[in-house]
């Protein structure tokens, strides 16, 4: 049974403050990061939209072909489009997409770009609604698997 929360994804951005900064070691107190939704670990895809959205997205390469692919494939756009609604109204001229690299380096058969592919999505939204397109970046690369 899937409850309400499984069928809708946020549409507002989440700012890491100081009482949820502990559970992200890596960040100080002069970072800013937000984010879309939260995954609970262990949980699986109908525990909630988010976590449908994630395991999806993160789909592994040798699915590609067999029937699950095509869900992968939405939760790609559906992740283009939760992003745009997310920022929608930004100046986003002022700002650089940089996608997060895969543990594959690009020549991996199992190199998953799925990141690069929301984010082009995502810039297709900005440019029907905006004529322009933000900047997207490859500036992180992995350089072994």
């Amino acid at each position: 049974m899937m409850t309400s929360g499984t069928t809708s994804f946020p549409e507002r951005l989440t700012k890491i403050d100081a009482l949820t900064r502990p559970d992200h070691s890596h960040l100080v107190d002069e970072d800013e990061c937000f984010f879309l939704g939260e995954y609970t670990a262990r949980k699986g895809f109908s525990h909630s939209a988010t976590n449908n959205l994630i395991i999806n997205f993160k789909k592994p390469m040798d699915r590609k072909g067999t029937p699950q692919w095509k869900y992968k494939r939405q939760k790609i756009q559906q992740a283009s489009s939760a992003l745009f609604k997310a920022l929608r109204g930004s100046n986003l001229r002022n700002f650089t997409f940089v996608p997060v690299p895969p543990s594959k380096q690009r020549a991996d058969p199992l190199y998953d770009d799925r990141m690069e592919q929301m984010l082009r999505g995502f810039a297709e939204l900005v440019f029907a609604e905006e004529r322009y397109y933000p900047d997207i970046r490859e500036l992180v690369t992995q350089n072994t698997s």
